[in-house]
């Protein structure tokens, strides 16, 4: 005879039944509170399949627990007492169909004598259909405690709407299950169990609408622990449930539960027909705490023979969970596995369990047996030999692959999991500079290009940061930070940041910010990016360090920035060497020192390359008998053997003498500055750069035949007389004193330099 094993389900959806700490206050004295005894006339029919183990009826109720509780109002809180009372009893559970309790309320449930509890329940506990179901709590006389603030009684709602009556004690509150049962299954803590510690923490008992069957946790193709249920199709037969988690013993000889862990709420994604697909998956409205140790199994959706080297894990008659094991005649029969297990068998209670091949993957859920119903459960089944029918996972996948493959990879199978995907965070994206292909999840580090900054020179006021840049720059900020802390930053200007119309921001924290409002940017290269003018609040030696650097591109995507930092004494003094006049053969070099200078070094640099240095001469340098080398890489080295030393001030520091391979425009720079005190410390010192136009000719040679004689005067006084327009570079020949006027006074002039 073909019977069924049930599993059941619920229909409503609810949040999973979480408990937070605390503990009830367990007063005042029972008697004084009111207690409602259940009518069991208004017994709850739901037809439960006969392989269900059915421990409880339910009874409809329409009870009010702020109502009719028992209050005892303070001055800041009120609670809340009410007593149910469902005469024989072995223990109560709830469903309510109003569950709102308030941000700071406390729910507890207890037995009268005090023994258990659950809870504390509270607002996380809330469920979005504004429904709830509970464990059950032992005795046929139990207490509802709820404490709630008093502003927020009027916001509380709280209402049962059936009260479930366990008549079996499933549970063994009572001790009343004798440890002389004869049960043929394995406990799972025996050595038949040692090679299936993960699939074990899988399986599952579910308890609805007064009935037990079994289930197992199953993993999808995200890993991702998607709190997915399989089980049996026939085990459905609407309301609410409670979802068991290591509802076992931990010897192998024990006969009870040693700790289990709960939860409520599922809903249903698709349940089959028993006569014809007896499948069905579920899904807890809540993921699974860590702490419950849960395992998600593994399936295959192969549609080839397991064999008989299968495990079958479950919970016998709704009991303890247990294993079995060394099946015999594995056979096809439509959708369903026939065979019957040598080692353990399979019961009402069972149903809805998984049954796992040689791989450890779920190929069925048990759904009948060839059997009798029989009583005492489970001596009775043991005493027999009898098959057992397993619905095949393969003909119910087409039913659950868009839950359990999401991805459509098509896998024909896949293993369980514990830990889901482990996550590898990282850039995902192949077109980021540092794309990781390992990563998992993007943690919004991708970087598209680069961007260098660094220190500039730094003078007595005055901060150059410097940037070199892969790409165009939307936007930048950074901390420019000292330690120990010597001054504060009192602005920006200057470089690239305001040549293409950035607004740049400072705090007297350090923050630098720039951007523009007008979306212009900064196109890639390097060179200065802002000078940063500060104030001293301290001396010393301290480090200057560019932190904390964020700069995006035009689209707003990072950029991998590299900062700097650099060690400043701001005890030092400061020297800032810049250019005076400019000739076609020479430049004076200015210096403004805030201390006596024993020597000084710094280069010339032009771009594009049209001068080379040659010499240098006068100036402070010569006044205060100091040696100035030059060479023709552009260096400058000034010192003292004598040890004389240019006092503190400002002046002409020397005059550098050059020649020029072609003429043009080019950019002038005093850089690498060094400046020494006269105890070799360095200063704070800095150069600058200018645009200058340099010119091949000689100052009166206006008609460039390298010879300056008559032909010239008469070129001269040609142009003042307006007879003849010179050419630029006649212009500047003619210019002789470089007033920017021609007259008489270059006449004179060039008429001196032919007599001499």
């Amino acid at each position: 005879m073909k019977h069924i094993n049930l599993f059941l389900i619920l229909f409503t959806l609810s949040f999973g039944q979480i408990q937070y700490s605390g503990s009830p206050i367990y007063q005042p004295n029972n008697d004084k509170i009111n207690f409602i005894t259940i009518n069991h006339d208004n017994l709850i029919d739901y037809e439960l399949h006969p392989m269900v183990v059915h421990y409880a009826n339910e009874y409809a109720v329409d009870i009010n627990v702020p109502q009719l509780a028992t209050k005892i109002v303070g001055p800041y809180k009120t609670t809340f007492y009410l007593g149910i009372e469902s005469q024989g009893a072995m223990s109560i559970g709830f469903h309510f169909n109003q569950f709102k309790l308030t941000d700071n309320t406390d729910m507890f449930i207890y037995d009268e004598d005090e023994s258990m509890y659950i809870g504390s329940f509270n607002s996380k506990n809330n469920d979005f259909t504004g429904e709830k179901s509970t464990a059950v709590v032992k005795s046929d006389r139990v207490i509802i405690e709820l404490t709630v603030p008093n502003s927020e009684v009027r916001d509380l709602a709280l209402n049962i709407s059936i009260v479930t009556h366990d008549f079996l004690d499933f549970m063994n509150f009572h001790g009343d299950q004798t440890s002389d049962r004869v049960d043929c299954n394995d406990n799972v803590a025996c050595s038949s169990g040692d090679d299936w510690r993960d699939e074990i923490d899988g399986v599952v008992l579910v308890s609805g609408n007064g009935g037990l069957c079994s289930a197992t946790l199953i993993n999808n193709t995200n890993f991702d622990k998607t709190p997915y249920i399989l089980y049996a199709g026939h085990c459905s037969s609407g309301g609410s449930n409670t979802v068991y988690f290591n509802y076992q013993s931990y010897s192998c000889n024990g006969t009870q539960p040693q700790g289990y862990n709960t939860m409520s709420g599922t809903q249903n994604l698709w349940i089959g027909n028993f006569n014809n697909n007896d499948g069905a998956i579920i899904r807890l409205n809540n993921n699974v705490p860590t702490n419950y140790n849960p395992y998600f199994n593994g399936w295959n959706k192969s549609s080839s023979n397991p064999g008989n080297n299968i495990t079958g894990i479950h919970h016998p008659d709704g009991w303890i969970k247990k294993i079995s094991y060394n099946a015999t005649g594995m056979s096809s029969s439509g959708n369903w596995w026939d065979f019957r297990y040598n080692n353990g068998r399979v019961i009402p209670g069972s149903s809805g369990s998984p049954m796992f091949d040689s791989d450890k993957r779920v190929r069925g859920m048990a759904s009948y047996i060839y059997t009798d119903y029989c009583s005492p459960s489970p001596d009775c089944y043991c005493s027999q030999t009898y098959y057992h029918g397993y619905a095949k996972f393969s003909a119910a996948w087409s039913n659950m692959d868009q839950y359990l493959d999401p991805l459509n990879t098509n896998e024909t199978f896949i293993d369980g999991t514990r830990d889901g995907i482990v996550e590898i965070p990282g850039c995902t994206d192949p077109n980021a500079d540092n794309y990781d292909p390992d990563a998992t999840i993007d943690d919004g580090s991708c970087l598209y290009g680069t961007a260098n900054f660094s220190f500039g020179s730094i003078s007595g006021d005055n901060i150059q940061i410097l940037m070199d840049n892969s790409e165009s720059i939307g936007g930048f900020q950074f901390t420019l930070t000292d330690n120990p802390d010597a001054i504060t930053i009192t602005g920006a200007n200057g470089g690239s940041a305001e040549e293409n119309g950035f607004e740049v921001s400072t705090s007297d924290l350090g923050i630098v910010i720039g951007f523009s409002l007008t979306g212009s940017y900064i196109p890639e290269g390097s060179g200065l990016l802002t000078n940063l003018s500060y104030t001293l609040n301290g001396t010393g030696n301290t480090t200057l360090c560019i932190d904390d650097l964020i700069v995006s591109d035009t689209s707003g995507n990072p950029l991998s920035a590299g900062e700097d930092c650099t060690s400043i004494d701001f005890a030092s003094g400061n020297a800032t060497l810049t250019f005076g006049e400019v000739t076609s053969d020479s430049m004076s070099i200015l210096i403004e020192n805030s201390v006596a200078i024993s020597g000084f070094q710094f280069n010339i640099t032009d771009s594009p390359d049209l001068i080379t240095i040659i010499d240098a001469s006068g100036g402070l340098a010569e006044q205060y008998g100091f040696e100035v080398s030059t060479s023709e890489l552009g260096i400058v080295i000034g010192f003292s053997f004598t040890g004389g030393t240019i006092p503190a001030g400002e002046g002409l520091l020397t005059n550098i003498s050059y020649t020029n391979s072609d003429s043009g425009n080019t950019n002038l720079c005093i850089s690498d500055t060094i400046v020494s005190d006269v105890n070799g410390g360095g200063l704070l010192s800095s150069g600058e750069c200018i645009d200058i136009d340099i010119n091949d000719v000689i100052l009166g040679d206006i008609n460039n035949d390298a010879v300056i004689n008559v032909q010239d005067v008469v070129l001269l006084i040609n142009f003042i007389l307006g007879s003849i327009e010179p050419t630029d570079n006649q212009y500047y020949a003619a210019d002789i004193n470089s007033d920017s006027v021609l007259n008489v006074q270059d006449v004179v002039i060039l008429i001196n330099i032919i007599l001499s």
